[in-house]
């Protein structure tokens, strides 16, 4: 229990650490040149965790899907944030990211029609707030 406590206060660190040095990367940087770098920082780290756990990923055209949805979801998500931080500050920009999980329920009700009962309703607000 304790090292998952750990890891949750170190992916909500990071998370905010990553916004306060968006917000001074925009400062040097345009937004699309930062996000290159962080993009190819990001993969080039990934890569060399593979290689010396000495993972292969699979090829298969399944896989492949699979790895494009991790490349093309966050670029929009991204590339907005980095340009909206030249104009918000990084407490801003956070709010702002908490509340895309609201946005996100609204878009599953209007677009997707999702019919929410009263436990998958609580469910959901519960795993948003924790």
């Amino acid at each position: 229990m304790i090292k998952g406590m750990f890891f949750a206060f170190w992916a909500a660190f990071s998370w905010g650490a990553a916004i306060v040095m968006s917000k001074k990367g925009v400062e040097n940087l345009d937004a699309g040149g930062l996000f290159f770098w962080q993009i190819c920082s990001a993969s080039v780290l990934a890569w060399v965790v593979l290689f010396l756990r000495r993972k292969k990923l699979p090829l298969t055209p399944k896989a492949m899907f699979a790895y494009t949805t991790g490349v093309f979801e966050p670029f929009l998500a991204y590339t907005l944030t980095l340009y909206g931080l030249n104009f918000i500050s990084a407490g801003g920009a956070s709010i702002v990211f908490l509340l895309s999980q609201y946005l996100f329920l609204f878009y599953l009700l209007l677009y997707v029609q999702l019919k929410l009962t009263t436990l998958n309703t609580l469910y959901y607000f519960l795993s948003v707030r924790w």
